[in-house]
């Protein structure tokens, strides 16, 4: 990202952060540094609301194999000993809005192959392993950047 680092304040991500946060070292290397001492990073994305047990139930199936918990994400982000997670929730009733926002997709022409069978499934499971996490972190410490110095306030 082209911006200095201990730019933010605060970075926000609606709906994307599953495409790009799952990676290792990306809160690190693309996001932390980005992010002022004390600043917060709050995301929502899809997410089981429960561990999916093993073996795996029938629902919710294959299609949604991308999809990590919201136990998942919290021991994700607390790898980093600079992130501090302050919240972490399954968004109540998460599938509903999912569901809300294919309605109006669908209700405004858009057309995907996979929304209507989405759909049926989300109403299938009302909320039982499909839904969405809500979690928020702060940065607590001075990073130590590759090839930079930095020196605390």
């Amino acid at each position: 990202m082209p911006f200095a680092h201990d730019f933010f304040d605060a970075i926000v991500s609606l709906d994307s952060y599953h495409y790009y946060g799952t990676d290792i070292g990306y809160l690190e290397f693309h996001i932390l540094r980005h992010l002022k001492r004390g600043g917060q990073i709050g995301i929502v994305s899809p997410a089981y609301p429960v561990e999916i047990p093993l073996p795996s139930p029938e629902h919710p199936g294959d299609d949604w194999h991308w999809m990590n918990s919201v136990d998942w994400w919290e021991r994700h982000w607390n790898r980093y000993p600079e992130m501090d997670v302050e919240h972490r929730k399954a968004l109540p009733n998460g599938w509903q809005s999912w569901v809300r926002w294919h309605d109006l997709c669908l209700g405004h022409g858009r057309r995907d192959d996979w929304a209507e069978s989405e759909i049926r499934q989300l109403r299938e499971d009302e909320g039982r392993y499909l839904g969405f996490v809500r979690m928020v972190g702060r940065r607590t410490y001075e990073m130590t950047l590759i090839g930079t110095t930095s020196t605390p306030e």
